[in-house]
């Protein structure tokens, strides 16, 4: 609490305070001097006694009758001259009279470096702004995580602020600040209604100051369309703002200023042994956001019971360096089924990251088609066919073939858009509907969605400059030696992935389509022109392209071939692929609770309740096996470093302030009418003739 203040002023000089201190004294000496005669007839043998007593009360050595008035009188003149000093107390305010209380709900407000938690702490930091809010202001309230969610619309209803704040729910999701940006833009422009009684219809835009209480543990916020350039501003405490279409952002920050040292699980997956497909390993990493090096006790159990455990040093964090990573594998050995879960058990700020799961599924081989030019009743691309007929292929597929006029065929285009292809493979042919499955084309791009192939105007050959070595595509190919006669410029949708870079340009590419990939070479093995049936390339002979059917059959295939369970983060729409016609599952989450889903589409189920950590399961209605499984990780280093960070929105950058504005609130006016009733009541005493 802020102690008072005493305020001097230029009048209050030293004969002005000898003035005001006299006249406590000259108040008592009055009552010394001041003679209680009452007329009264008596004896006069009373008389001297009489006379005496006056004498004695007019003495100034007399003791002080006790008298109402004049204790009454001597607290008016302290009041008055206490109220000189203008006596009062550095107090703060909200400045505006419109407000938007942004709160941010993501993973790392779970943080306890402050108590109980991050989120807790800026919900009570909101409520106090919402109390210094004056009658007449108006406010709205917003969370938001990854996604926005309005928690009440513009109302100058306190109570009813207050319970949208304290309703806030602490999420396990990533965060987008931009979300929240856009829904504070949207709200506050034009054309928007009120959605109770009580809410304030927004008829106009107005300036609005939008409180952000976040510990800045996201993206800086790009392109976004809602900044405005720089204004002038009368309020010093925001003249470095950037207002937002009228909104004059002021970041609150929430957290420790010394950042909270925290170990996080930075992945966990299983997959089958490189040296002996039929064991299995699990493998974790651990990223150490502190600034000192940590121990941490690895513990793996598989559905609930102890498996093994491990003691890994995990390397402090330093500036520029990603040397702050260590990672552990656990031998499974023919384990191909269970829930497991890895707990790295660290007494640290955030808890959500210090476990993960996976899920082992029955390895089932998926179905794939090969859509390519026959002769004589069989593939004319034997290139593709030698390279599917290695036993480790065989294991996760089936490997169906078909020739280019089964595309015309209305029993498969009902297949294709039923889903009963994890992979269809065309080599140099394109379908005029895209099948609900993934896809690779030799030679040929879709017709739809962005996809084209450029003829080289030029003679240049094509040669193989790169390949990105990250991606499961084109993961330990060595192109080197390929030579290749013809190739076109693939031209990849928006948000595709470039995986072979070429002298003429991009040779292979990939890019998603409503839940499935598709992958385009530009190139085909057979040539296409007069000279039919001679290699365009030699790169079916060496070594890497086996390599890269066996990486195309374990990825496009579909996770369904092997051990291994999609790993998504929370909050993100899980799209499920069934096979055959199956029209309901039912999804049961990690608390057991489920959901039932109906079909979306051809072959597809989407699910948009993935809160909670842990392994989902998917089942068939009135079976008691899951049809596949999936896991729920946060697995996001910007949630897991807990430093506070300031918010950046287009290249700007919005510091921490303390929101509030310093003003002064004076006690002195209150001692004035304090004084004022002090002397209506001393009338009143005068006018009764009370006294003690």
């Amino acid at each position: 609490m802020n102690p008072v203040q005493f305020f001097s002023q230029p009048w209050l000089n030293g004969a002005t305070w000898a003035a005001l201190l006299t006249l406590p004294v000259a108040i008592v000496l009055l009552y010394f001097l001041k003679l209680k005669r009452q007329p009264l007839e008596v004896p006069s043998t009373f008389l001297w006694t009489q006379a005496i007593e006056d004498l004695r009360v007019n003495t100034i050595w007399q003791r002080l009758r006790q008298n109402l008035l004049l204790f009454l009188q001597l607290l008016l003149v302290a009041l008055a001259i206490l109220a000189c000093l203008q006596p009062g107390w550095r107090g703060s305010q909200l400045v505006g009279d419109r407000f938007i209380f942004v709160l941010d709900a993501s993973a790392s407000m779970q943080a306890t470096d402050v108590s109980p938690t991050r989120l807790e702490s800026a919900k009570q930091t909101a409520l106090g702004y919402i109390d210094e809010m004056k009658s007449g202001d108006v406010a709205m309230v917003i969370s938001f995580s990854e996604t926005a969610r309005v928690e009440r619309e513009f109302t100058d209803n306190r109570s009813r602020l207050r319970t949208a704040i304290k309703n806030i729910r602490q999420t396990n999701r990533p965060t987008d600040l931009s979300e929240a940006l856009r829904a504070a833009v949207g709200l506050a422009a034009p054309g928007r209604s009120a959605f109770e009684a009580g809410d304030v219809q927004v008829a106009q835009a107005k300036p609005a100051t939008m409180y952000i209480f976040s510990d800045g543990g996201f993206p800086q916020v790009d392109s976004f369309t809602g900044l405005l350039e720089f204004a002038e501003n009368q309020d010093g405490a925001f003249r470095e703002q950037p207002p937002l279409r009228g909104l004059r952002p002021v970041f609150i920050a929430v957290g420790d200023v010394v950042t909270p040292d925290n170990v996080a699980v930075a992945a966990f997956t299983t997959e089958q042994s490189p040296v002996d497909e039929e064991q299995t390993q699990a493998f974790a990493q651990f990223e150490n956001h502190g600034m000192a090096e940590v121990v941490v006790d690895a513990e793996l159990t598989r559905d609930g019971a102890f498996l093994d455990a491990a003691r890994v040093r995990v390397p402090a964090k330093r500036e520029g360096v990603a040397s702050n990573l260590a990672s552990v594998t656990f031998s499974l050995g023919s384990m191909n089924e269970g829930v497991l879960k890895i707990d790295i058990k660290a007494a640290d700020s955030l808890s959500i990251d210090d476990v993960a799961y996976a899920a082992l599924n029955p390895a089932r081989r998926s179905k794939i088609l090969v859509v390519t030019a026959f002769q004589e009743g069989a593939p004319a691309n034997p290139a593709l066919v030698i390279a599917m007929k290695t036993s480790a292929i065989e294991r996760l597929a089936i490997i169906d073939y078909a020739d280019t006029a089964i595309l015309q065929d209305p029993q498969h285009q009902q297949l294709a858009a039923a889903g009963a292809y994890d992979l269809i493979i065309y080599d140099q042919v394109q379908p005029t509907e895209m099948p609900q499955a993934n896809t690779l084309f030799f030679g040929r791009a879709p017709l739809a969605g962005g996809w084209s192939l450029t003829p080289v105007t030029d003679d240049r050959a094509p040669v193989i400059i790169d390949a990105d070595q990250l991606h499961p595509l084109t993961r330990l190919l060595n192109l080197n030696n390929v030579v290749i006669l013809n190739s076109a410029i693939v031209v990849a949708p928006q948000g595709a992935t470039e995986l072979i870079t070429g002298n003429i340009g991009s040779l292979f590419a990939i890019s998603p389509r409503q839940g499935f990939e598709d992958a385009v070479l530009g190139f085909g093995m057979l040539a296409t022109d007069d000279q039919g049936g001679s290699w365009n390339t030699q790169w079916w002979r060496d070594r890497s392209f086996p390599v890269f059917i066996y990486n195309v059959v374990r990825y496009l295939g579909g996770s369904l071939g092997t051990l291994s369970t999609p790993s998504y983060q929370p909050g993100t729409p899980v799209l499920i692929r069934t096979e055959g016609t199956i029209e309901t599952v039912r999804v049961v989450k990690p608390d057991r609770t489920s959901t039932d889903l109906n079909r979306d589409g051809q072959a597809t189920f989407v699910f948009d309740d993935a809160n909670q950590q842990g392994v989902y399961q998917v089942y068939e209605k009135g079976q008691s096996r899951p049809l596949q499984q999936f896991s729920v990780n946060l697995f996001d280093a910007m949630e897991s470093d807990l430093l506070v960070r300031d918010l950046n929105i287009n290249d700007t950058t919005v510091k921490a302030t303390a929101g509030l504005v310093p003003i002064r609130r004076d006690l002195w006016k209150w001692l004035v009418l304090l004084a004022l009733g002090l002397l209506a009541f001393e009338w009143y005493v005068y006018n009764r003739r009370v006294y003690i």
